[in-house]
């Protein structure tokens, strides 16, 4: 990560890196969301698509899997693995994503939202650092 941030001009003392490393995600973020108003349009509001009821894989696999469901699921799945020494950033991220579809109370959606982007902050983190460090890979779960 350093040698990333280097780059990029930032100071290398670790709280700073860390600072400077979501800073640069935080940016590509912004640009992205730029890119989406641009695409969509500033106005556009499509409902939240959200509640314990949502069923949000049926237009994917056509199974009508409640979110509150899926996400105690992976909720599951987390701990499980977590106690086994080999959750993955993927698994995380399906469980917070499952328990903000599953939320129909707007402050509980922002907050799952918010620990959402935190998690996908995260793992764009861990890809830059991974970037840099030859001695780190993608470790794909076993099954």
């Amino acid at each position: 990560m350093s040698a990333f941030l280097e780059r990029r001009g930032f100071p290398l003392d670790e709280a700073k890196a860390r600072a400077a490393a979501t800073n640069v995600v935080l940016d590509d973020i912004r640009d992205e969301r730029d890119a989406q108003d641009t695409k969509w349009g500033t106005d556009s509001t499509p409902p939240d698509g959200t509640g314990p009821t949502t069923c949000p894989l049926l237009d994917v696999v056509g199974e009508g899997i409640p979110a509150e469901d899926l996400a105690r699921y992976m909720q599951e799945v987390v701990e499980q693995a977590s106690a086994g020494g080999h959750v993955t950033m993927a698994q995380i991220l399906l469980e917070e994503v499952f328990e903000a579809v599953a939320e129909n109370d707007a402050d509980a959606l922002r907050a799952e939202l918010v620990q959402v982007a935190a998690v996908a902050t995260k793992w764009v983190e861990r890809i830059d650092k991974r970037g840099t460090d030859p001695s780190l890979t993608n470790q794909e779960a076993s099954a």
